[in-house]
């Protein structure tokens, strides 16, 4: 904005000649002058004590970043296969453009040691034995509604089911690492399956008003408060299948060098040697009512983001646990179990 100019008026420029003298002024007398009063010490204010910081928690929380963009529907299932990508790490070489944490990051993760099985991962409750537990979804429906009571467990809630005791999680927040897509069609109370398909095209069978439904078997590794990290499969079907469709999705596209340059959030996640380490997911239910026979139902929703340096930092610090490796391997023996016991009922028929 330019300076305004000075709008004074500059006096005229006349000879001194024609300018009047100016009166001489009389003396004035001299006064005494006044007495200065004593200045007064300033009182201190009394120190304001300022509270203690509070302790860090152990698990991570998500910050703000932009929501990952969805990209088309796939013809086939392999758009759930997750392979490291070269490419996307590469564009984010140049180091004179990172922090300092962000360098830090890059120096763990290059020298991370990643379990075999999830060097290349795929992304297409156990019956009988269950090791590590699982994901679920509060239900009054549920022979266990008791018990998910007594934990404070509401109608539609997410918990998990670890270590014989139901954990309430609202918003479920995780690390996706691995999971297999199917359809199925489940009768009855006690939940049994009629009939499993891999291929997400083909029209099978109904029975009454169940129809064949999205099946997601998931291996995720949850972040829990008071709880920290725990590695957990989990089935989401039918209605809880939304959500997480969406988190392979996000994992998918964060494979791709596009990913980068959705954001300086995204960029920064190019550190991370593995896809499913660049995405942060956080996952809620949503109370509905059908229009067709007016039963209630909750289905799921997903906000993916792109992690931050202290969620990947904390991912990666939960690798170098033992006893979190330990329980690693339980979850990911129970997760092929239960892939196998749907690859079964796919290939040879339900079982009496």
């Amino acid at each position: 904005m330019p300076t305004p100019k000075n709008l004074a008026t500059k006096p005229s420029a006349l000879p001194s000649s024609v300018i009047p003298a100016k009166p001489t002024p009389a003396p004035v007398p001299p006064t005494a002058p006044k007495p200065v009063p004593p200045v007064q010490p300033a009182t201190p204010k009394p120190a304001v004590p300022v509270p203690p910081k509070p302790a860090p928690t152990p698990a991570p929380k998500p910050t703000p970043a932009t929501v990952v963009v969805v990209p088309p529907e796939p013809d086939t299932a392999d758009y759930y296969s997750l392979k490291p990508n070269q490419d996307a790490l590469t564009q984010s070489k140049n180091t004179s453009q990172r922090t300092a944490s962000e360098l830090a990051l890059a120096n763990k993760c290059s020298a991370m040691n990643i379990p075999g099985w999830l060097q290349q991962s795929t992304m297409p409750e156990v019956i009988g034995r269950d090791m590590t537990g699982f994901v679920g979804f509060a239900s009054s429906h549920s022979q266990k509604w008791d018990l998910q009571q007594s934990a404070g467990l509401s109608e539609g809630q997410p918990y998990l089911h670890h270590q014989n005791q139901y954990i309430g999680v609202d918003p479920l927040e995780f690390f996706l690492l691995a999971g297999e897509t199917f359809q199925s069609l489940m009768v009855g109370k006690q939940g049994k399956f009629k009939w499993v398909s891999r291929d997400l095209e083909e029209e099978g069978p109904t029975d009454g008003s169940n129809k064949p439904e999205p099946h997601y078997i998931c291996l995720l590794i949850a972040s829990v408060p008071g709880y920290g990290a725990i590695p957990i499969k989990g089935d989401f079907r039918g209605t809880k299948s939304r959500g997480i469709e969406s988190s392979i999705r996000a994992i998918e596209a964060a494979a791709t060098p596009e990913w980068l340059g959705l954001s300086d959030a995204h960029k920064i996640t190019a550190v991370f040697p593995q896809p499913f380490g660049r995405v942060f997911h956080s996952l809620s239910t949503e109370y509905g009512v059908s229009k067709s026979n007016g039963n209630p139902f909750f289905v799921t929703n997903c906000i993916c983001q792109p992690a931050s340096i202290a969620q990947m930092q904390w991912l990666l610090d939960t690798f170098e646990n033992d006893d979190f490796k330990k329980l690693l391997r339980e979850a990911k023996m129970n997760y092929d179990a239960r892939v196998a016991f749907m690859d079964k009922i796919a290939t040879d028929g339900p079982q009496n």
